[in-house]
């Protein structure tokens, strides 16, 4: 079976979810690749990776490349289609994310007042002018409830610490509340499942701060100069290591997947999980035999562990143990334990896919998760006539997926 592109991998999972099913060729002839008469869904496949970030880094100020989880996003949702992967972006360049904190930022400190008197780094000075402008460019859009006031007016209202009902202004109010009241606006921090864990990774960076920041998240109303302070606090504490992406999302707090969802995990993640179909990336970010990009697939050089492991091995009784291999050796043994885990995921179906230019048969592009051995050797290597057929690790039905 081949696949040329992200467009044909969403093609594959939407005839086998969604539509008639997938013939493809098995060890016993053709047969059809389709999900379970007994719900099957996208939950029954998770695709593998070694890293789940959906743009690659930018440089120059060039936009960032995206990587294969966001072409596969783009080609699933274009059908109808949904993913989940609530770590493929930093929390930072989330637009629901940036739009939020935005209107958090404008309600404390309108316009920036106290934060132009601040003594902030460059990139959370430049990530907070982001989010106040992802701010401005939403509540231009007037997002729905607009009654008995809108996003704008809610803000604006309580940037001057000014109450739009009958009762006074209170003389201190949490932080963390007005993330919650805030919610009315932002449709998808509050229903959507990915939503759900980013917002509460910016509820979980408020809640925290209570703990040591001095105004334990609480923004107070006079005297001076505590108003003004207590907005300091917040701004350093709170936003500031959001802007610095120094706060972690925990996509661990959604109990369950929801079933019309189809997973992206890290390799690591998938440790003691099973599923029908696995799509192993082994090869998505590989054009070239690139030495910056060959301690993930075929390493020349020990990794860090390795050769923190020959600086501690005269203090460790187990030391003259572990180099018996070489540091390289050892390497390579991470690699090959870290592509048996992805491998034996699958209940039914193991799918790799890559690029040509590291899967196909004339490639040098040497690569552990293709089965290259470590003395420069690969088994898929040799005179073969005509189209040769994909390696099948044994002979299980593809139907029992």
């Amino acid at each position: 079976m081949s696949l040329t592109g992200s467009g044909d991998l969403a093609s594959l999972l939407w005839d086998v979810f969604r539509g008639n099913g997938r013939q493809v060729n098995g060890p016993r002839g053709p047969v059809t690749l389709i999900r379970s008469a007994n719900g099957g869904d996208f939950g029954d496949a998770v695709v593998l990776a070694h890293s789940v970030n959906e743009y690659a880094s930018s440089f120059g100020g060039q936009p960032p490349r995206a990587r294969l989880p966001a072409l596969l996003r783009s080609e699933l949702e274009a059908r109808g289609g949904r993913v989940f992967n609530p770590r493929g972006q930093a929390l930072r360049d989330i637009p629901d994310v940036q739009q939020m904190v935005g209107a958090l930022l404008e309600s404390l400190d309108p316009g920036g007042a106290i934060q132009s008197g601040m003594r902030l780094t460059a990139p959370v000075q430049r990530y907070f002018a982001a989010f106040r402008a992802a701010y401005t460019q939403y509540a231009q859009a007037a997002p729905d409830p607009n009654q008995p006031h809108g996003l704008r007016d809610f803000v604006e209202a309580w940037g001057q610490r000014r109450s739009q009902g009958p009762d006074r202004w209170p003389r201190e109010w949490p932080i963390l509340e007005l993330c919650f009241t805030l919610l009315a606006w932002f449709p998808r921090l509050r229903d959507d499942p990915e939503g759900q864990v980013h917002l509460e990774t910016i509820s979980r960076a408020i809640a925290q701060s209570a703990t040591f920041s001095p105004y334990r998240a609480l923004i107070l109303t006079g005297p001076a100069p505590h108003d003004r302070r207590c907005v300091e606090s917040a701004l350093r504490d709170i936003f500031a290591p959001l802007a610095d992406s120094a706060v972690e999302v925990d996509e661990e707090i959604v109990p369950s997947i929801p079933r019309d969802r189809l997973t992206i995990m890290t390799i690591h993640q998938a440790k003691g999980l099973e599923y029908p179909l696995v799509i192993a990336d082994v090869s998505s970010d590989f054009s070239r035999n690139h030495p910056k990009n060959r301690f993930r697939r075929f390493p020349d050089l020990p990794s860090n562990v390795a050769s923190m492991e020959d600086d501690l091995a005269p203090a460790s009784e187990v030391g003259p143990l572990r180099q018996q291999r070489t540091a390289l050796d050892r390497t390579f043994d991470d690699l090959v334990r870290l592509y048996y885990v992805c491998y034996s995921r699958p209940q039914s179906v193991l799918l790799l896919v890559g690029l040509d230019k590291c899967l196909q048969y004339a490639t040098t592009i040497k690569n552990v998760a293709t089965f290259w051995r470590t003395n420069g050797t690969w088994p898929w290597v040799g005179p073969f006539a005509g189209n040769r057929p994909p390696p099948m690790a044994n002979s299980i039905p593809l139907e029992l997926l």
